[in-house]
């Protein structure tokens, strides 16, 4: 369980997966945890780059945002999509990824790399939270 969000508080539409990323992609509670570290992610990136790094006004456009920096995601780069809840309920035209190199052109690339294991969009090859806690990564150039 996450800090302070039990499974329970995500299924009555509170905490993290009532409110978060659970909710447009149809993620199961199970990924909680995955999904907090993607927003560990979204707010490191927000660091390194001195602004958001997916700045939307609304679910959709936030949505627009991620699918423009982190491209369209489909069955080569997460095979498991097209078993998600809410697939095909909405489209998206195509877009390909732009490298968070470009995103974030300041940051060394260790936490380049780091920016990109939080964000990858199949939550079983998101990095674990034990991962960046036993992971000595210089952030600076």
């Amino acid at each position: 369980e996450g800090e302070g969000v039990t499974e329970r508080e995500g299924a009555r539409g509170g905490g993290i997966d009532g409110e978060g990323g659970g909710r447009v992609f149809g993620q199961p509670l199970s990924v909680s945890l995955s999904l907090s570290l993607r927003a560990v992610g979204c707010i490191f990136g927000e660091l390194l780059n001195n602004s958001p790094l997916f700045p939307g006004e609304n679910d959709i456009e936030q949505l627009c945002c991620v699918l423009r920096v982190l491209g369209t995601p489909n069955e080569t780069i997460w095979p498991e999509i097209t078993e998600l809840p809410d697939y095909n309920k909405i489209t998206f035209k195509e877009n390909p990824p732009i490298p968070l190199r470009h995103i974030v052109p300041d940051a060394a690339p260790e936490a380049v790399d780091l920016l990109q294991r939080f964000l990858v969009y199949p939550s079983a090859r998101r990095i674990r939270a034990a991962q960046v806690i036993t992971n000595n990564i210089n952030t600076n150039q």
